[in-house]
């Protein structure tokens, strides 16, 4: 009896990783399938992510963070990382 208890176990496992990796690749897929079809329409992301976070607000707190790191992420695609700020160089006197 204990044996058929741990390979139901074993296989509920197996199960379980597999259908994370199955989501996983889904996942991928979806993106890749949307990068696409944003680069087959011609839209630039820059006016895509003003969309995607106003149709994103108002939801649950998952659903607005998700839609401001989509939006966050088609502005840096669009116009590249933010440059990191220049050291100021302070001086004394006149």
């Amino acid at each position: 009896m204990k044996t058929a208890r741990a390979g139901a176990r074993r296989g509920g496992r197996r199960l379980g990783r597999r259908l994370l990796l199955a989501g996983a690749v889904l996942a991928v897929l979806g993106l890749v399938g949307a990068a696409a079809a944003i680069d087959h329409l011609g839209v630039a992301p820059r006016t895509l992510a003003p969309y995607v976070e106003k149709r994103s607000s108002g939801h649950n707190p998952t659903i607005v963070g998700v839609g401001r790191f989509a939006s966050q992420t088609l502005t840096t695609l669009d116009r590249g990382a933010a440059p990191m700020p220049a050291d100021l160089a302070l001086r004394r006197g006149a």
